[in-house]
């Protein structure tokens, strides 16, 4: 983090003389202590040295933000020169861990391991000053929530995708995701209405600080083999889970401008789905030498709350859609905050939304097939440290899914309508050639049981490759299949309020499916019928989609200033417009 902040240039300040000044300190004091620091390591030990240089770093920041509002040199320059203690200290103590600790014949292998967990703060601290300084314009309100579920869903996505919450027994993960995906379909449906009355900020701070206590029921559950703990945080997770969506799928859908959500929601889902990167990193290298282990360790578990209390915070960056400017000027939407009958209203009316009823296959498929492929897959026939690693390449796939079909979706043709359909087909295409090969995969253990060893990247060879490229093409069809989802949402209406309800109608249905889903693999239930009821799901999608995109899309990219329409409090809930007379497209 220190390195992002000198990289800004002055430590961000317009001034580079006060960064350079605070810099000559530091590394002055760093040269002695430096020097002195493997002397001071060897009489305080790692514990002590490491605290006493890290709390330096704090100071340190805290006296450009000090600046920020005294304009006085003299904090900052002598918080430099304290960092060139603490640095000393901490520098002094990592060199000797870092070379003493490896055996001798791993520690280059040890040492890049090392450079890149370090560098990856200065990729997420370049990632603050452009959030938070770049949030009133163009795509930084996505990349902010992005970066919520890169931290929460992300690593939830992560824990999942190991199969069983990362246990041997995969029926705590099932009954959990079972009792989570639950109260999701309720709180997805719900979400939207709690959005419109508590705004973003609330609504996701609510719902992200679940995903910190289901991660924490697995690591309780490592000890005391209790399922009811984890069921529970994952009902609780559920309603969470609810309300983060409802927020992120109205952020998303409503706040970048017509004719550019394609991009912007493929800017969100690559950001979204690094999290599954790291978080598929954190298992692989904390269990890298687990070889004949079968569930992960506590610092997984801890590793992933860490994250995940993350991203809780950062929901308080988020900004109302009143306050969004869009790259072409325009704002979101003038949110007026509803009332509970209000919104009763308007969720109980999705149901009968031509719109939305054939869209409900789609949401039904775009999570029932996570149960198959985290479970059946990459959760059967692949080593514990493999699976972490499988994981990377799921969510990277995911990324570049995402970026694929987003640039399709708003550049390929000048029509919208057009861009819609071309690229329904090109997912359609692409999906019958994916489940093709699952299939082909799948015929390999009609009966569920994976009769070798479990395969591994370092140990099976030719064997490990066609199942590895199989699960890192169900990655890419998901990122693209939900990306098209959300842009034929995005396309149906552009204010905060109405699409809100629809993402969350969208993400409660989805969650319907996968509660479903994950109960039909507790119950043993074939995996060849698993995989085909999957593959048919995806494919009658496809064309209620197309028609959908005929009859509700229209070509015009031009959209006026938002400005909400909704109903002011005192207003019948019966006089309420289903959301149709507020597009304004």
């Amino acid at each position: 983090m220190f390195n992002a902040l000198s990289g800004m240039g002055g430590g961000g300040q317009i001034d580079h003389r006060v960064g350079n000044n605070a810099n000559t300190a530091l590394y002055t004091t760093f040269a002695v202590f430096g020097i002195l620091g493997g002397g001071i390591y060897n009489l305080l030990g790692p514990r002590l040295t490491l605290l006493a240089g890290c709390s330096t770093y704090v100071l340190y920041a805290g006296s450009f933000l000090s600046y920020n509002h005294t304009q006085g040199q003299a904090f900052v320059v002598t918080a430099g020169a304290i960092l060139g203690i603490g640095a000393g200290l901490l520098w002094a103590g990592q060199g000797a861990i870092m070379t003493s600790y490896p055996p001798p014949h791993r520690k280059g292998s040890y040492i890049s391991l090392f450079w890149a967990i370090f560098n990856l703060g200065g990729v997420v601290g370049g990632l603050i000053p452009f959030i938070l300084n770049y949030h009133r314009e163009k795509a930084a309100s996505v990349c902010l929530i992005g970066l919520v579920c890169f931290c929460c869903p992300g690593m939830f996505n992560a824990l999942s995708g190991m199969g069983g919450g990362g246990q041997i027994d995969h029926r705590v993960g099932n009954n959990a995701n079972t009792a989570l995906y639950t109260t999701f379909a309720v709180f997805g449906i719900l979400g939207g209405g709690i959005y419109n009355l508590l705004g973003p900020r609330l609504t996701l701070l609510a719902g992200c600080s679940t995903y910190v206590l289901y991660a924490g029921s697995f690591l309780s559950y490592n000890h005391t083999q209790g399922q009811a703990f984890v069921v529970t945080a994952g009902a609780i997770l559920g309603i969470g889970a609810g309300l983060l969506w409802a927020g992120q799928g109205a952020i998303m859908t409503s706040y970048p401008p017509p004719h550019r959500k394609g991009s912007y929601i493929s800017l969100f889902w690559a950001i979204f789905n690094l999290g599954g990167v790291v978080g598929g990193l954190i298992p692989f290298i904390l269990n890298y030498h687990r070889e004949k282990a079968a569930s992960v360790n506590d610092g997984t578990y801890i590793a992933f709350m860490g994250f995940m209390a993350a991203g809780t915070a950062l929901t308080l960056a988020i900004l109302p859609p009143a306050r969004v400017v869009r790259d072409d000027g325009t704002r979101a939407t003038n949110m007026t905050y509803s009332n509970v009958g209000t919104e009763s209203w308007e969720i109980l009316k999705l149901f009968f939304n031509w719109k939305m009823l054939l869209i409900v296959p789609a949401a039904w498929a775009s999570n029932f097939f996570y149960t198959y492929q985290f479970n059946n897959v990459n959760g059967l026939i692949f080593t514990l440290r493999t699976k972490g690693l499988n994981n990377v390449f799921y969510w990277g796939a995911q990324m570049l899914g995402s970026f694929g079909i987003g640039y399709f979706l708003d550049f390929s043709f000048k029509s919208r309508r057009m861009r819609g359909l071309v690229g329904i087909g090109a997912v359609a295409v692409l999906g019958t050639a994916i489940w093709a090969g699952g299939l082909a995969n799948q015929l390999r253990y009609t009966d569920g049981n994976w009769n070798r060893d479990p395969l591994d990247f370092k140990d099976s060879r030719g064997s490990f490759a066609g199942p590895f490229v199989l699960y890192f093409s169900y990655g890419l069809l998901d990122a693209m299949f939900q990306s098209l989802c959300y842009w034929v949402i995005g396309a149906l209406a552009d204010d905060s309020e109405t699409l809100s309800r629809y993402s969350g109608f969208y993400k409660g249905v989805q969650s319907a499916g996968a509660a479903v889903a994950w109960q039909i693999d507790n119950h043993k239930t074939r995996l060849l019928s698993q995989l085909i009821v999957n593959w048919s799901l995806t494919t009658v999608s496809y064309p209620l989609l197309a028609v959908l995109v005929l009859l509700a899309v229209k070509d015009e990219d031009t959209v006026e200033d938002g400005e909400s329409k909704m109903p002011k409090p005192s207003a019948l809930p019966g006089s309420v417009d289903d959301g149709d007379a507020r597009e304004k497209i």
